[in-house]
């Protein structure tokens, strides 16, 4: 499981510096947008349920990690995904905002 979550925090922070970065420009931008919300959500729902099981140690529930590593890993999960999420929403909005607004396509040409 600990390898997944590294895989999705690659992915994360590749996705995120790559919208921030805007390149490769021929890349289309839904691709890094999808695998940075896909990343978010995956460490920040996986993180989320962990962490009370981890703490609370129902009967059966075994963690593979010491339990202090076990909780700081899965706090810095949700830390992480939560940190992806705002800089996807951060670098969106600013990407919209910065746009002419004859050029908006699509939700952000709903202004007067």
């Amino acid at each position: 499981m600990n390898g997944s979550a590294a895989l999705w925090a690659l992915i994360g922070g590749w996705s995120v510096w790559t919208l921030a970065r805007r390149r490769p420009a021929r890349l289309p931008r839904w691709v890094p947008m999808t695998l940075a919300f896909a990343a978010s959500g995956s460490l920040f729902a996986w993180g989320g349920w962990k962490l009370p099981m981890t703490i609370i140690r129902p009967e059966g529930y075994v963690a593979a990690e010491y339990p202090v590593v076990a909780v700081l890993q899965h706090t810095l999960s949700i830390i992480a995904g939560l940190a992806l999420l705002v800089t996807i929403l951060s670098v969106t909005i600013l990407s919209v905002a910065s746009a002419p607004r004859e050029g908006r396509q699509g939700w952000a040409n709903s202004g007067p």
